[in-house]
């Protein structure tokens, strides 16, 4: 509505209301707008999605004062579910940027309606068997190996343009990069987001003891961890979601996943991150046990020095 001059009316209408998976009706009405311009519009794109379908169209009721254009709503190439609508005042014109921007809009909604759906969801559990079977027989001469590889899965499957894993090192008080997503081709020396101080800026202290997971945009960012990544990545707007690798009561270190614009996070997407990282904390503890028992069988118990 602040985006396109004389607007009545925005609604958005599935073709069939499923609660459930956040497919329902809403809209927003001027306080300027007829009363009846509402229940009419809705009716209007209702039957039309009904008996043809929604193409983009332009609908004139000038004996109603208004005219409207309304958007297909679909997820991916799929069948129409709904659409965007906008109505005005009937002798508005309808310029073509104006028209651009509905039918983002209606992207952007089907976009959402598709993360939202129980394929998707199916397919963030099958994400998750698929990251479990790798992690299993991972050791610590292929560890790198495959938290790149996790990386990138987890990445490529929420298309984040980019990730990381960073491991907390509370002793030297610094949040160390174990993985990212895409390498960077040129990477700085020093390499800014490398070794970051905890203390170094807001963010990266509220990461050192993050127990639950953070969504992140550059407005609500802190304008140094801003700094940090544009000098590191060459990037201007992002925003994104930050999971904890939590042990007990210690955060051992994060997992992130940036997108180069604005993102909202479904529940079954955070609950799917959570438990990549609930795995990554489990194989830590289970390489850091399997190290302390090679030590103990290679080595001395009193004076720890190499068994012949």
């Amino acid at each position: 509505a602040q985006l396109l001059d004389d607007t009545w009316l925005v609604a958005l209408v599935p073709l069939q209301a499923d609660a459930s998976i956040g497919r329902v009706p809403s809209e927003w009405k001027s306080s300027t707008a007829p009363d009846k311009v509402r229940a009419e519009v809705i009716k209007l794109v209702t039957e039309r999605l009904t008996s043809k379908g929604a193409l983009g169209y332009v609908e004139s009721r000038r004996s109603a004062g208004w005219s409207v254009w309304a958007e297909p709503v679909r997820t991916g190439s799929g069948p129409v579910l709904g659409a965007l609508a906008v109505a005005r005042p009937a002798n508005a014109n309808w310029l073509d940027r104006e028209t651009s921007v509905i039918r983002v809009f209606a992207s952007m909604c089907g976009a959402t309606w598709a993360k939202s759906s129980a394929e998707y969801q199916k397919s963030l559990e099958e994400l998750v068997v698929t990251v479990a079977r790798r992690l299993m027989p991972t050791t610590a001469a292929s560890f790198q190996e495959t938290m790149d590889w996790t990386l990138r899965t987890v990445a490529e499957f929420v298309a984040a343009d980019v990730a990381f894993l960073r491991r907390n090192d509370h002793m030297a008080g610094l949040s160390l990069l174990v993985a990212e997503y895409p390498k960077r081709e040129v990477i700085p020396d020093p390499d800014p987001l490398g070794a970051f101080p905890f203390e170094g800026d807001p963010m990266f202290s509220s990461a050192k003891d993050l127990k639950e997971p953070l969504i992140i945009r550059e407005s609500d960012a802190h304008e140094n961890y801003n700094d940090a990544v544009k000098d590191g990545g060459g990037v201007g707007e992002f925003s994104g979601a930050v999971v904890p690798l939590v042990n007990g009561e210690v955060t051992e270190g994060s997992l992130g996943f940036l997108h180069f614009r604005a993102v909202e996070w479904t529940t079954p997407e955070i609950n799917a991150l959570q438990a990549v990282a609930s795995m990554l904390v489990q194989l830590n503890a289970r390489l850091e046990a399997e190290g302390r028992l090679s030590y103990m069988a290679l080595h001395d118990d009193l004076t720890g020095l190499p068994n012949r």
